[in-house]
């Protein structure tokens, strides 16, 4: 996926690390950011993998026996 991304990119004339730093926050503006009180950082997966109710429910109660 990525290549056909850098492929239709080049075809198009689009600069990907000029885009990228348009896009992309950086480290002083998600500093900036964070100090107000309705936004906050957590950690994600690297892929996105779609779960099965049955993993969702291991996801939000890991330990069943414990309530």
């Amino acid at each position: 996926m990525e290549l056909e991304l850098r492929r239709l990119a080049s075809i198009h004339g689009v600069d990907l690390p000029a885009l990228a730093e348009e896009l992309i926050l950086s480290w002083d503006e998600l500093r900036e950011i964070l100090r107000g009180p309705l936004f906050s950082v957590g950690a994600r997966t690297h892929d996105h993998y779609a779960l099965t109710r049955e993993r969702l429910r291991d996801t939000i109660n890991p330990h069943p026996a414990c309530g």
